[in-house]
């Protein structure tokens, strides 16, 4: 016949199982980062390495900022380069004013 085991024993087993299906999740989802990662071209990261992910997380905005100002100044000068190319296809008034 097995004999039960104690509160303390069982107690602890729980304690190891909770860690085992914790340590999974952790595998799973690092795993997963990596893969995501992996799909941009971006290989080598540890996602564990914490000291490294709030440096690689800022220079990353700090991009995506300068992306943002980017785009602004490009669909600017579209915009301009736009406008000259309709004035000059299509001749008005020089006296009329271009906006308003």
């Amino acid at each position: 016949m097995v004999k039960a085991p104690t509160s303390e024993e069982e107690d602890r087993r729980r304690v190891c199982r909770e860690r085992k299906v914790l340590i999974g999740e952790r595998v799973r989802h690092v795993n997963r980062v990596k893969g995501l990662l992996f799909t941009q071209g971006i290989s080598g990261y540890e996602p564990l390495r914490r000291d490294r992910l709030d440096t690689l997380k800022a220079q990353v905005l700090r991009k995506l900022d300068r992306l943002e100002l980017l785009l602004k100044q490009i669909k600017a000068v579209e915009t301009v380069d736009f406008f000259i190319h309709v004035r000059l296809n299509h001749p008005v008034d020089p006296n009329l004013p271009i906006c308003g």
